[in-house]
């Protein structure tokens, strides 16, 4: 019989450890952890899981009744499965054991499908974590797939969409140098355009608890079929021109278009011509007649005084004299050799070799004059990003506008409210000044006659109507003025010189030329225009 005032005891599936103190045998010495803890060494056992709250307990009553208390239990190793909130993967903790069985593999294959990972399963990372009894540390132990989705039907031109689009080069005399008819493209009757290939269905994927995450499928792209193009009767997913003719692209979708071309000018023979394709005229234009053309317009000879609106660019290789009644509204570029009297709108790029003079030019882009001679003089240029030139004014200082930076629409439209602002103006003064005197002669009678009264109260009414018209084209015009000022960086660039009269706007900054200015370039920074270094 043990003379120690400790008594410790497995419990009977030895799991447990159990102790009783026996007072007497302490001989008066207080029991303390210290010796249990000894004890549970002694025995084998100081690896369980300690229950120190218990060792407190029984240590507090000296055993005092005798009572036996659960010290120490054993405890096996464990897994702890951790699944992602969107069950693409799944994670284990392995616990360590205090005193029992330590994990192996098929612990932690069966603490996952408990869990329900049945998808993923790296069983090599499994392997190696239980081999390293890699213990308290999340682990990625699967992964699901990703589901892959279909790829989008696409696009695939039979033909180059960029080639067919003029591309002139500028000779040293001034001439306007293009591709002749026989090097735009063309294509036969039935003869393919473009392919489709068609969306894919993509792949389903699937998370660790094995449910399948479906694909999104491809989105179909419809053929951009426009005019006299039809699908294939072999290929579905191939289209083909309806006639012989020029394709081209636009808006989105291809067209096929014939060219109209006329031998001679455009006069009382041919009358106005409108259409769908190219235009091309050997001649000249005469004055008062009217070419439209969903392409481009090409000229060969003289221009006068007619109108001119083209989707795509506008080629005059000798100028045109507009004689202050010429229009011109290109979707894409003009380029000539010289504009005269005329107004001008192009959707990008204005370049005319010799001039332009005294004419209302506006570009979504730039406006290039730098030839041969290169002049801007009067009537007022604007391009929404540079206006680049040899000369722009002229020793008559005659009057020449020219802007740069920011939309040349948002430039028109602040010109149109500054009118109405003036006219809005007029009318109000006229009619406070109409209610001043009504009120005037009121205070003085005392009454006014029922006519006047309805006077005052329709000019009072006109007064507050034309008040907040006012205030509505004050408020836009500052909504267009942020535009401009945060708007592309415009620049003048001057090759050779300009002259006093002209007026330079960049952006929403001003500068009237004083004095001859030799090559430079002008830009704005901070509200201010500044003169720089040519180049």
């Amino acid at each position: 019989m043990s003379d120690s005032a400790i008594n410790l005891q497995f419990s009977s599936d030895g799991r447990e450890v159990v102790a009783k103190l026996d007072p007497e045998k302490a001989k008066g010495f207080p029991i303390v952890a210290e010796q249990i803890m000894m004890e549970l060494e002694g025995i084998g056992a100081e690896e369980f899981d300690i229950d120190y709250a218990a060792i407190d307990r029984i240590i507090q009553t000296q055993g005092s009744g005798g009572k036996a208390f659960t010290i120490a239990r054993k405890i096996d190793g464990w897994v702890d499965v951790s699944i992602g909130s969107d069950q693409m993967d799944a994670s284990v903790t392995l616990i360590p054991p205090k005193g029992g069985k330590d994990i192996d593999v098929s612990d932690v294959m069966s603490a996952l499908n408990l869990a329900g990972v049945r998808y993923g399963i790296k069983e090599d990372v499994v392997e190696n974590i239980v081999a390293q009894q890699w213990y308290n540390e999340k682990v990625t132990v699967a992964e699901g797939k990703e589901a892959e989705d279909g790829k989008d039907g696409n696009i695939e031109f039979l033909f180059d969409p960029e080639e067919g689009k003029p591309k002139p080069t500028i000779a040293e005399d001034g001439t306007v140098d293009y591709y002749e008819l026989n090097v735009i493209q063309n294509v036969g009757r039935n003869e393919p355009l473009a392919r489709k290939t068609p969306p894919t269905p993509g792949e389903p994927g699937m998370n660790v608890l094995g449910d399948e995450i479906p694909a999104k499928p491809g989105k179909d792209v419809p053929f951009p079929i426009g005019k006299n193009v039809t699908f294939s009767k072999e290929d579905p997913n191939v289209i083909v021109s309806q006639i012989a003719g020029q394709p081209k692209l636009m808006s989105g979708k291809i067209h096929v278009l014939p060219v109209f071309e006329v031998k001679g000018d455009v006069d009382f023979s041919t009358g106005n011509i409108n259409f769908v394709g190219d235009v091309i005229v050997r001649g000249g234009v005469l004055e008062g007649f009217v070419i439209k053309a969903e392409g481009g317009i090409t000229i060969f000879g003289p221009v006068s005084g007619c109108i001119m609106e083209a989707g795509g660019t506008v080629f005059l290789n000798k100028g045109m004299h507009g004689q202050d009644k010429g229009i011109i509204t290109a979707g894409e570029d003009v380029v000539a050799k010289f504009l005269e009297h005329t107004t001008i709108k192009a959707g990008g790029t204005i370049k005319a070799t010799d001039g332009v003079i005294q004419c209302n030019a506006t570009a979504k882009k730039s406006i290039i004059v730098e030839g041969k001679k290169g002049l801007i003089i009067g009537g007022r240029v604007s391009a929404g990003e540079e206006v680049r030139a040899k000369t722009i004014g002229n020793y008559l200082a005659t009057p020449t506008e020219v802007e740069a930076g920011g939309s040349p629409k948002v430039r028109d439209e602040l010109r149109q409210i500054e009118s109405q602002k003036k006219q809005l103006k007029l009318n109000l003064d006229r009619t406070e000044k109409g209610v001043k005197s009504l009120k005037l002669l009121q205070e003085k009678q005392g009454s006014l006659p029922t006519g006047k009264k309805d006077l005052l109260l329709q000019l009072t009414r006109a007064q507050y109507h034309l008040m907040g018209q006012l205030k509505k084209l004050e408020t836009r015009e500052e909504e267009l003025e942020e535009i401009l000022s945060s708007s592309f960086k415009g620049k003048v660039t001057v090759s050779e010189g300009i002259y006093p009269g002209t007026k330079l706007i960049i952006k929403q900054a001003v500068l009237h030329i004083r004095d001859h200015i030799n090559s430079t370039t002008f830009y704005e920074q901070e509200g201010e225009i500044q003169i720089g270094v040519y180049g």
